[in-house]
């Protein structure tokens, strides 16, 4: 909710043009008094302020956002205007190496007109923007430097989504830098306000950073790492609202000896996380030896140690290897290693104690074909045996990470098969909301479906952590056979590429009962770019044991220049996804998915101050059961003559899923003279 209005706000544009004209006299009076450089009293020069700006700010927004389940919102439409004053000090303090500051207020007015449905408000309140930052003691080891920032702005997560931004905050930096061990600790305290489709996210995130390193001759060094992260939310969607907070910490401890030419890593991770009543918590070490026999011959010693345990579940597991590195000069690499581990874990009522051994090998091949081509070709087969003794119907796989594809459809596929429930999703430690994804459990393994425009921003490329429940495997022994290889080649002075690959896997089981996955998959593809074309297709077709999937995918871009002056560019993606039933499998039913992305681009830049710029965009998807069209448009106008600056610009954004659907107007003036 917004503030209500002072009762001197009547005085505020007066107040503004006085110290308008205040500082802009006293600057006069301090550049005539001949201090400039020399800073010959400080002590009042540190009260002259600059006023380096006067602007004035108009937005308007229109957005509306209904949902299948009833929780339509009304339209939602507010215009404000916002004038403002930029002043700055950059000065110190007696001395530079005492302290010196640098900082810009922009101290204003607000005025806003809402309305939602058949009601309406008016708000009027004082504004104060800006940053800063304090230093102390500069040239000192424990130099300490205070910053803040408090800003509104309109941002642009990625092409289909954006939201304007009320943002504050605040930090310090400090620490010891010299001796033995410099330290740096780092605080910061960040609170936003976002407003985007009839919806507002109020959230509160504090950041501890702590650091520590230790570097010694022959490249040893021990370094130590701290990170402290809380985080609250609250939701705002109409008539709803939601909370949500996590705290998570996280310490690394990682040092590198040297003994002439071998090299012994240890490495230290834990983290700790806490969300709605949910715990989690991981314990990693490492211990990794390597030891030069010849310049080309290198062996290894690896070992570690992973606990994962939170709510109900514990799992340990350890790692051991061995192997040979050899390379044959630049163009042929080889490794070949044997393994074995240990995995002991429990959740509820069941348990599982595992024992394995295997072995891997693996050769890369590069060569450079003359002046027309580069060959690269790549393999790698690894054996594995398992003994299990298990108990209970369920086990946990606690925080699998997995990448969401950069482009296409935001979809993943869970490794392990027999899935039963998925606990929890988090984005850098903290946990998605429920609106962000959805599991698609028609299939074995499941699906899971990600959208963007909801409080975390989930888009292509992200890291996410899933927390999920299969069904256990009985006791008993198997054995995994996998086998990878791809070959690429790149000709036409490297504006051509070519490849192709090829993996399995297989299973064998002793006993029946066991839930496990063989997977063959082909690819192959190609690209070519030339002058300002650029175009790729790719093929993938794999087929397992429960569910089988082909992927066709094509890339096309192209830019040219349309004048002097102004240019364009395009860019187009499509892909279709065939998921069907396993060879083994046959109760999944076949679904189709089909994506298009367009987006087009264009920029106009005539000689003297105007350019404008505007893009578009459509994507779509259809298939799986959560189809989704998503449009974006854009145009900006910017003018600069002199001291003079125009912007403006209009944005429209429009969403429907199956659920949901949202549209956003967005317009901005924005007027600045500078001094």
């Amino acid at each position: 909710m917004n503030p209500r209005p002072h009762p001197y706000l009547r005085y505020l544009p007066a107040s503004i043009a006085t110290l308008v004209l205040a500082t802009g006299a006293s600057r006069g009076l301090a550049q005539s008094g001949g201090w400039g450089l020399y800073r010959e009293d400080p002590l009042w020069t540190m009260l002259v302020p600059h006023v380096t700006y006067v602007k004035t700010d108009v937005e308007s927004q229109r957005s509306t956002y209904k949902s299948s389940g009833g929780g339509n919102v009304p339209d939602l439409f507010w215009v404000s205007v916002m004038p403002a004053v930029g002043i700055q000090w950059n000065n110190y303090v007696y001395h530079p190496d005492l302290l010196t500051y640098s900082l810009l207020f922009e101290p204003g007015y607000y005025w806003q007109q809402t309305r939602s449905g058949s009601s309406s408000s008016q708000t009027e309140e004082m504004m104060l923007n800006g940053h800063g930052s304090v230093t102390l003691l500069e040239v000192k080891p424990y130099a300490t430097t205070f910053s803040f920032n408090r800003s509104h702005q309109d941002v642009q997560y990625d092409f289909f989504n954006s939201e304007t931004v009320d943002s504050s905050g605040w930090g310090v930096f400090t620490g010891y830098r010299d001796g033995l061990v410099p330290v740096t600790i780092s605080l910061e305290q960040l609170d936003e306000q976002r407003d985007a489709y009839s919806q507002t996210f109020d959230t509160s995130q504090l950041k501890l950073d702590l650091h520590a390193n230790n570097q010694r001759k022959g490249l040893d060094q021990t370094d130590l790492g701290y990170q402290f992260n809380e985080y609250e939310n609250q939701t705002q969607n109409g008539g709803t609202s939601y909370s949500s907070q996590s705290r998570s910490q996280h310490v690394a401890l990682t040092d590198s000896e040297h003994f002439n030419k071998n090299t012994l890593a240890s490495s230290l991770y834990f983290t700790e996380q806490d969300y709605g009543g949910t715990s989690a918590s991981s314990l990693n070490a490492a211990l990794n030896f390597n030891m030069e026999l010849t310049p080309h011959l290198q062996n290894f010693y690896n070992y570690a140690f992973n606990d994962n345990f939170g709510n109900g579940y514990d799992a340990i597991q350890n790692n051991v290897s061995a192997g040979l590195r050899h390379e044959l000069f630049d163009s042929l690499a080889s490794q070949m290693d044997v393994h074995g581990s240990t995995v002991n874990s429990s959740y509820n009522d069941s348990s599982i104690d595992a024992k394995s051994i295997g072995t891997s090998e693996s050769a890369d091949y590069t060569k450079r074909l003359g002046d027309w081509g580069h060959l690269s070709i790549d393999n790698g087969m690894s054996y594995d045996l398992t003994d299990q003794q298990a108990t209970g119907p369920e086990t946990t796989v606690p925080g699998e990470s997995y990448t969401i594809p950069a482009q296409g459809p935001m979809i993943i596929t869970l490794r392990t098969p027999g899935d039963i429930a998925v606990t929890t999703i988090t984005k850098n430690g903290v946990p998605l909301d429920s609106n962000e994804w959805v599991a698609n459990t028609g299939t074995d393994p499941w699906r899971i479906q990600f959208f963007s425009g909801g409080l975390h921003n989930v888009s292509n490329g992200d890291v996410v952590a899933i927390t999920y429940v299969v069904q256990s495997n009985p006791s008993g022994s198997y054995s995994v056979f996998t086998y990878q290889g791809q070959i690429s080649l790149r000709f036409w002075g490297d504006r051509a590429g070519i490849h192709a690959g090829y993996s399995r896997t297989m299973n064998h089981a002793n006993a029946a009962g066991f839930i496990l996955q063989d997977m063959e998959e082909v690819d192959f593809g190609g690209d070519v770019n030339w002058h300002n074309l650029h175009a790729g297709a790719t093929y993938t077709d794999q087929r397992a044991t429960y569910s089988s999937t082909r992927i066709y995918s094509l890339v096309e871009s192209y830019a040219t220049p349309l004048s002097l002056h102004s240019s364009m560019s395009i860019n187009l993606n499509q892909q279709w996804n065939h998921f069907s039933a396993g060879t083994e499998y046959g109760d999944t039913p076949a679904q189709d998915l089909a994506f298009y992305s367009y987006m087009l681009h264009y920029d106009w830049h005539p000689p003297g101050p105007l350019s404008v710029n505007a893009e578009a965009g459509f994507q779509q998807q259809r298939g799986g059961g959560y189809d989704e069209d998503m449009f974006a448009g854009r145009i900006y106008l910017d003018w600069t003559v002199g001291k003079l600056e125009f912007h403006a610009g209009y944005q429209h954004d429009d969403q429907q899923f199956s659920t949901e659907t949202r549209e956003r107007d967005y317009f901005f003036i924005r007027m600045r003279r500078n001094f």
